[in-house]
């Protein structure tokens, strides 16, 4: 088989790489080989190709792989999704939380079973700020006595 057609698989098989081994390294080595095998298939000697193949990544190393890190990865405050988007929101006590028992508080139309952070009572009908989940209890913290 010719060169160009090696050149071409292995391009294909490292972007294919990439996608298990996530870095953007694997990516630049697949375009490098895939414009290699253009060369190739151009009739370029072997040497050229190799040379060139080198070159090529280099360059995708010092524009692509920044361009895809900087774009491509989650940016910082990434919103948080399920319960953990609880985290930081005010609720309302809606059964009275003991001290070291659970009680219970409604936030966006649920209720939750909430213990209080620093096990003091809360009320009903006392805000609260939601500081930290634990398995499926809310940890609270007392809003409206400054607690």
């Amino acid at each position: 088989m010719d060169p160009w057609f090696y050149w071409l698989i292995a391009g294909i098989i490292l972007i294919l790489f990439e996608l298990v081994f996530p870095g953007y390294v694997l990516l630049c080595f697949g375009f490098s080989a895939l414009i290699t095998s253009v060369m190739a298939l151009l009739g370029f000697q072997i040497e050229f190709q190799i040379l060139s193949f080198i070159i090529l990544t280099t360059i995708a190393f010092v524009t692509i792989r920044p361009f895809f890190l900087k774009n491509m990865n989650p940016k910082e405050g990434t919103v948080e999704t399920n319960v953990y988007a609880l985290i930081g929101k005010e609720a309302l006590v809606t059964l009275n939380i003991p001290k070291d028992l659970n009680g219970s508080v409604k936030i966006r139309g649920e209720e939750w079973a909430a213990i209080s952070e620093n096990n003091s009572e809360i009320q009903v009908g006392e805000k609260v700020k939601i500081i930290k989940i634990d398995g499926n209890k809310l940890i609270v913290k007392n809003l409206t006595k400054g607690v």
